[in-house]
């Protein structure tokens, strides 16, 4: 049996959907050893993990891996960004997150949201509504932190 990427990288991103994410790891781990060289399979499975507030040490690392294969991608900065909010380092967090969202043209939800977030807890207030605004005026009805985003902004009124 040959493996075949494309199949393996669905099944990592609809078993991710699905909430399975023990078959997304392994999904996405046989996605790697065969394709060692392509950032997506390091990317999405930091997205696994950092989603579900897991092995964030992985994270960071399948996150870093990606970006030394595709250097600026806003996906993986924000990855790496988002990972180093959730272990506490601001700074770092709010730099990442800010070339990631000027890298995605500030049209990528999840960039938006993790941005403002961190503007917030920086004490960023204006930036963060800002952001928010932007992410109500762009999200798609029921995108996975419509509800988050709409409670932060309301904190922030």
């Amino acid at each position: 049996v040959v493996e075949d990427g494309g199949v393996l990288m669905k099944i990592g991103l609809l078993a991710d959907h699905l909430g399975q994410p023990d078959i997304a790891e392994d999904a996405l781990r046989r996605f790697i050893a065969l394709y060692p060289d392509s950032f997506i399979g390091y990317n999405q499975l930091a997205w696994v993990f950092i989603q579900r507030e897991i092995r964030l040490d992985e994270a960071l690392e399948l996150a870093e891996k990606a970006n030394s294969l595709q250097p600026g991608n806003a996906s993986i900065l924000d990855n790496i960004g988002w990972v180093h909010h959730m272990q506490g380092d601001t700074d770092k967090a709010l730099s990442l997150l800010r070339e990631a969202n000027r890298q995605s043209g500030a049209e990528n939800p999840y960039i938006l949201y993790h941005l403002a977030v961190v503007e917030a807890e920086s004490g960023l207030l204006q930036n963060s509504r800002r952001l928010l605004d932007r992410f109500l005026k762009i999200a798609p009805e029921n995108h996975a932190v419509q509800a988050s985003a709409v409670e932060l902004r309301q904190k922030l009124q």
